[in-house]
């Protein structure tokens, strides 16, 4: 079974992709990912900012769920930063084109939304750990200190894992969730 992590972002979406025994909830694997939606920025022949970037979130989204049968999907849920809070708009519009393509694949509605702090306390059993702080708390993580390396890894990719880890947690300490599907 697998279970996916989204920082969804303006800029840059982190992708972990966990696959688990659906016996043991063990984690078996783990592969992650950067996805970069700074190219092509606009549509200007069509005066529409938007299109490009979410057409690349839908297109690449949509080829990950063919490659990976994603069972559960956890994704970082909206919050309007203190310092760039014109970026809600987009985050909320990112967030609900990798959904949409998850329930395109599917049609399952196997979708956890986490607010960061949520997951920060999970992972790093503080509310308010910096990246740094999340860098070091995954790094932590025992069962997942073998599946990737650390030194090459983006603070997207660290969220990512650090939301499909959460998941993984609920999880295995709720596992009737997966009479869900």
């Amino acid at each position: 079974m697998y279970v996916m992590g989204v920082d969804p972002g303006t800029n840059y979406c982190g992708v972990a992709i966990f696959e688990i025994d659906d016996k043991t909830f063990k984690i078996k694997s783990l592969e992650n990912m950067l996805v970069n939606l700074t190219k092509p920025k606009y549509d200007i022949e069509n005066s529409n900012l938007l299109f490009p970037r979410l057409n690349i979130l839908y297109k690449t989204f949509t080829n990950i769920y063919k490659d990976y049968d994603i069972y559960w999907l956890a994704i970082e849920a909206a919050f309007i930063n203190r310092l760039r809070p014109a970026a809600y708009g987009p985050i909320v519009t990112s967030i609900y084109c990798i959904k949409k393509a998850f329930l395109d694949s599917y049609n399952l509605n196997n979708i956890v939304e986490y607010p960061p702090t949520v997951v920060k306390q999970s992972i790093s059993e503080y509310g308010q750990a910096t990246k740094d702080g999340m860098y070091d708390a995954v790094n932590g993580i025992l069962e997942l200190k073998h599946l990737f390396n650390i030194d090459k890894i983006s603070e997207h990719e660290i969220d990512a894992i650090g939301m499909g880890y959460t998941l993984i947690k609920q999880i295995r300490n709720t596992p009737e969730i997966l009479i869900m599907k």
